[in-house]
């Protein structure tokens, strides 16, 4: 299940097997499964963790793309943090914040991670 998948990229986040975590990601899209939000925000916090922003950002589209309909949700807030937590991280304060604008445009819950 999806909550079974999301405990297994964290766990793997928190044992720093980022590569393991990204095995398990393609093994899930190989299986024509859709991750919902928490999936998507899971590995994005495993990626900007890790130290791989780059990455984050790219399934962090992705995850705006697939879910457009579900701004507002937990998940999309997590995923958001996390994308501004890589700015921060970056040094790209800018950025950062208007990621932070966008959300309140967008509607994503600001403050709920």
């Amino acid at each position: 299940t999806s909550n079974s998948y999301a405990a297994l990229i964290k766990a793997y986040g928190s044992t720093d097997q980022i590569n393991k975590a990204q095995e398990l990601w393609q093994c899930i899209r190989q299986q024509g499964t859709i991750p919902n939000e928490q999936m998507f925000a899971q590995m994005i916090d495993v990626l900007v963790t890790g130290g791989r922003f780059p990455e984050a950002q790219q399934l962090f589209r992705e995850m705006r793309q697939v879910h457009s309909e579900r701004m507002a949700s937990s998940g999309m807030a997590m995923a958001y943090a996390m994308i501004v937590k890589g700015y921060t991280q970056q040094k790209d304060a800018a950025s950062a914040l208007r990621c932070y604008e966008e959300m309140k445009v967008l509607g994503v819950q600001v403050g709920v991670v």
